[in-house]
């Protein structure tokens, strides 16, 4: 997961709640799978926004997990003393989670895996992390490269996120739109739904000196152990 600096993650959480275009997408498909009485992994978690939202459905435990101080920070200032026994953000590295096997029942992943060089590793990690029948879920920048340019892959470019005096600049890693699926389907999950999705409240930036190469898209995903 990208590590945000204190300030970064201040603009962003400060701004979240413009960026929106793809909730309906993704909690059209949480509808359907009921988060009453699950155990929930909310994967690159920022500052609680969805881990707060998961609340009102009833799960029986939310666990955000983040590589960032910053943003951890947030996310715990943020939780309600009575909301202690239902959910908790840790602090974590990148690489191997910090869970037993098969202990989630869903992990929610929103813009986090384009920040990962080894999305393979991750994917594997996820299913072993999750119970027999648990779904991945979530969201993702793809980047389509152009032909000759596939040595840009897993290099950083920028992405605008909003407009005007509310946008923020962030940084990704270009993940190739046809990749994501396979890595799943090689660490053993069946993707259920792939595909791409309209996103309005992101962009490459014109600071990125190879627009011409690269395509940006968003990703929707939903696949299970």
């Amino acid at each position: 997961m990208g590590t945000y600096s204190q300030k970064l993650s201040s603009d962003y959480s400060s701004h979240r709640d413009s960026f929106t275009a793809t909730d309906g997408e993704v909690f059209s498909h949480l509808k359907t799978i009921r988060l009453e009485g699950k155990t929930i992994l909310d994967y690159g978690c920022g500052d609680g926004t969805y881990a707060f939202k998961f609340l009102n459905e009833n799960p029986s435990r939310i666990i955000g997990i983040d590589t960032s101080p910053a943003m951890i920070e947030l996310a715990k200032k943020r939780t309600n003393p009575t909301e202690k026994d239902k959910i908790d953000f840790i602090l974590t590295k990148e690489g191997p989670l910090p869970f037993d096997d098969e202990t989630f029942d869903l992990i929610f992943s929103n813009f986090v895996f384009h920040h990962i060089s080894d999305t393979a590793a991750v994917f594997q990690e996820a299913r072993r992390v999750l119970k027999s029948g648990g779904v991945l879920i979530g969201t993702m920048t793809s980047i389509s490269l152009s032909r000759g340019s596939e040595y840009l892959e897993n290099t950083e470019i920028p992405i605008r996120l909003g407009t005007g005096p509310d946008s923020v600049l962030i940084s990704t890693l270009i993940k190739p739109f046809e990749n994501i699926q396979k890595e799943m389907q090689q660490a053993g999950f069946t993707v259920i739904s792939y595909k791409p999705i309209e996103n309005a409240d992101a962009r490459i930036d014109e600071s990125y000196p190879h627009m011409n190469k690269t395509k940006k898209m968003t990703s929707f995903f939903l696949a299970q152990k």
